[in-house]
């Protein structure tokens, strides 16, 4: 049963309230951010805020979570554009199609608890790496570079850059800092509006009463069309199907592609803006979707005028936040195989290819999952002499102290 439906059971005015001022606020902040995972990816910036509403609403409609805010995210930028540059838009929107049946499957099976047993140094060095990857994506936006040549990956994107350095923009990179320090300063000072929102509406009212000569997203792709999504199914090639399986186990959803949409996820850092708004239940989530809706309605010719140079600062913003790079001196502390498998993963995911990452960084995870279950299981005869020795972590026979519990968890008892 969806969350939606168990909280309208006792749902009243005063949480809708919350709800509402909390969907709201996690909209605003939505709208930015799916147009800048669009851009990103190779797409039209419509194609991220088609993706947070329609997405948005069905993932807090009928999933499984109260607060959970669900679009467009900095992982899925690095996949998209290499499936893009590769299969083409249709060929992403097939890719995610088929990625929406397998998650079906996953879930109907039970097989896709499996996650769990994913080791945190696999995790930490896809989080490291993407977050890596969406940064070099905007450093030509950041400083208004004139890029040429093939800027399809790490190498190619930074030495482009390094070229053409000399064409930066000093328009792009006093707004650019300028909303880079905006949301800095907002996000540590004032935690009731988030930054990315006062710094999105500073930096394009600043571009557009100044007139300053740097590229917005109108001038890019000649803004952004109002209006509701198309359906639209896209074409399916079986040719395609092998070669997509691959990319596809890296990708989730299924109605997204329908509408023209980027794959969606639930989105952390949203969520959290979500909860701290004072969101109660899942009708929050409902009401981000709606705001969308309703601000592509009435504001898409405004959406034209914001600078790319504050997208870019929005998402140095966001991969910052989902690196977790507070977690890599902890993970250096730990055993030398699981800093190789970080090390590995993460060189990987920078400098190969995402979806040949996380093959390998799935093998490797399978690999020191057996490497520990091993380390800590034996194998011995039971014999007379092994069950005395064994005696003493038995409870049988033994007086229990007053005061102590004991309970059983799947198996032997534990004090």
């Amino acid at each position: 049963m969806p969350k939606s439906i168990l909280c309208l059971r006792d749902y009243s005015l005063a949480t809708f309230r919350q709800d509402f001022i909390a969907g709201i606020t996690v909209g605003l902040v939505a709208l930015p951010l799916g147009m800048a995972f669009a851009i990103a990816s190779g797409l039209s910036p419509e194609s991220g805020i088609y993706c947070a509403i329609v997405t948005g609403f069905l993932i807090s409609a009928l999933g499984g979570s109260r607060t959970q805010i669900g679009g467009p995210t900095g992982a899925f930028v690095i996949v998209i554009s290499g499936i893009i540059a590769q299969y083409g838009i249709s060929g992403l929107f097939m890719c995610t199609m088929m990625a929406g049946v397998m998650l079906i499957l996953l879930g109907l099976t039970g097989t896709g608890s499996a996650v769990r047993f994913i080791p945190c140094p696999v995790i930490l060095s896809f989080t490291n790496g993407i977050a890596i990857l969406i940064a070099s994506t905007q450093v030509s936006e950041f400083l208004g570079v004139t890029m040429t040549g093939n800027v399809g990956e790490f190498v190619d994107r930074m030495s482009a850059v390094w070229r053409n350095v000399d064409t930066f923009s000093v328009g792009s990179i006093a707004v650019g800092s300028g909303a880079l320090t905006l949301i800095l300063v907002v996000n540590r000072f004032v935690r009731a509006i988030p930054g990315t929102i006062v710094a999105l509406i500073a930096g394009t009212f600043a571009v557009w009463a100044l007139d300053v000569p740097i590229e917005t997203v109108g001038s890019r792709f000649g803004g952004v069309p109002s209006g509701l999504p198309t359906i639209d199914i896209p074409a399916f090639d079986p040719a395609l199907i092998p070669k997509l399986i691959s990319p596809a186990v890296t990708v989730a959803n299924f109605v997204s592609p329908m509408f023209g949409g980027l794959p969606a996820t639930g989105a952390i850092a949203r969520t959290v803006i979500n909860i701290r708004s004072g969101a109660k239940t899942s009708v929050a989530g409902i009401v981000h979707a709606l705001t969308l809706l309703v601000t592509l309605l009435v504001g898409a010719p405004l959406a034209g005028l914001i600078p790319m140079a504050v997208l870019a600062a929005i998402l140095f913003i966001v991969a910052w936040n989902m690196g977790e790079w507070h977690e890599v001196p902890l993970l250096l502390k730990q055993s030398k195989a699981d800093v190789a498998v970080w090390a590995a993963t993460l060189l990987l995911t920078v400098f190969a290819d995402l979806t040949v990452a996380v093959e390998v960084g799935m093998v490797m995870a399978a690999l020191l999952f057996i490497r520990r279950v091993s380390h800590t299981t034996t194998v011995s005869r039971v014999t007379s002499d092994y069950v005395d020795a064994g005696r003493v972590h038995v409870l049988q026979d033994k007086p229990i102290p007053p005061n102590v519990a004991i309970f059983r968890v799947h198996g032997p008892l534990l004090f």
